[in-house]
């Protein structure tokens, strides 16, 4: 029988390991037992605020010691690939919640996928907004057939932060979750620049623009925009349009307002839902199933950045699933720096 409680672990003792480290605390089916980071320091200072003793400069001796069913994994994704490889193959572990982005290119986050279903781990990518009770509530409208056909969605990211890794998996993960799988991606760039070494050692374009071909025949544009945070969809019945930190508003061609979804009774009212993104993961575990925000899901996601990228270097359309799985971005710029 499945136990009701787990022991679980975060890895990594950042900022994002003290965000995981605090949801655990809140949910009374997870024993928060250990910490895992490289700087004993740091360790030390995320178990203080956490009134966690047990900590480890060391994977292996707190796997050997501690037995942690849950994992958070709080990496850059240069990082990430190999410990999540490592976790999994220790069979001690049966889940795991990775950081987005998880990897820096495709070939990465397939390794990932075949380490945890070779081991047959649970794992998930921490994209917790398909968790927000807005974003619940606009699914069951879109279900409820309210859109009719799909034919359209425009995406506009903020340009609060410069390297695309930190926010549009969201968004693209958002799409997703609203109008299924993208069968193209036609992208461009700016400049290429080089992150800094403690943020994982990657290249990233400050502006990325792309047309998205859906599977369903709807297309869909994105791009980043002073102020930007929407996702509108447009159907042959009605809009909707949501925000990746806010509320849903709805218009039917058979009104003439735009008006506020209730979203009373549907998931969580805050944006850092760690918590529900954790609790995710632990249910299925109790049940034998793939989590809703599951690695499969976040590569997705992630497969449809780099082929903007990739897009941008063959100049052309391309087509999913990629089969670069180097970064694209880092091949343009060593050909760049090259020449």
């Amino acid at each position: 029988m499945a136990s009701t409680r787990y022991r679980c672990a975060v890895v990594g003792l950042g900022n994002m390991g003290w965000q995981h480290g605090n949801a655990y605390r809140q949910l009374p089916q997870a024993e928060l037992v250990a910490g895992m980071d490289i700087d004993a320091g740091k360790a030390a200072e995320w178990g203080r605020k956490l009134d966690v003793d047990r900590l480890y400069t060391s994977i292996d001796e707190m796997l050997d010691r501690e037995c942690p069913e849950m994992v958070s994994v709080c990496l850059y994704p240069d990082r990430a690939p190999d410990v999540v490889v490592q976790i999994a193959s220790r069979e001690v572990v049966k889940g795991m919640l990775v950081e987005k982005p998880h990897a820096g290119n495709m070939g990465d986050a397939r390794r990932m996928q075949a380490a945890c279903e070779g081991h047959c781990v649970i794992w998930a990518v921490n994209h917790q907004r398909r968790f927000s009770k807005w974003h619940l509530r606009s699914k069951a409208w879109l279900d409820e057939g309210n859109l009719g056909m799909l034919e359209k969605v425009w995406v506009r990211i903020g340009n609060t932060y410069p390297d695309p890794f930190v926010m549009a998996t969201h968004y693209l993960d958002m799409m997703r979750f609203f109008c299924g799988d993208v069968a193209w991606v036609h992208g461009q760039i700016s400049d290429i620049e080089t992150e800094n070494a403690h943020a994982g050692n990657r290249c990233f374009s400050r502006v990325l623009s792309a047309c998205l071909g859906f599977t369903n025949g709807a297309l869909g544009q994105m791009h980043y925009a002073e102020n930007g945070d929407e996702i509108h969809l447009i159907g042959t019945q009605g809009e909707l349009k949501t925000q990746l930190h806010g509320d849903a508003r709805v218009l039917t061609y058979t009104g003439t307002e735009w008006t506020m979804l209730d979203s009373s009774g549907y998931g969580w009212a805050g944006w850092d839902a760690f918590a529900p993104s954790i609790a995710e993961v632990l249910s299925a575990i109790e049940e034998g199933r793939e989590p809703i925000n599951s690695g499969h899901e976040g590569t997705a996601a992630l497969e449809i950045l780099l082929a903007v990228y990739e897009s941008a270097r063959m100049r052309n359309r391309i087509f999913l699933p990629i089969t670069q799985e180097a970064n694209p971005l880092e091949l343009l710029h060593e050909k760049r720096v090259s020449v």
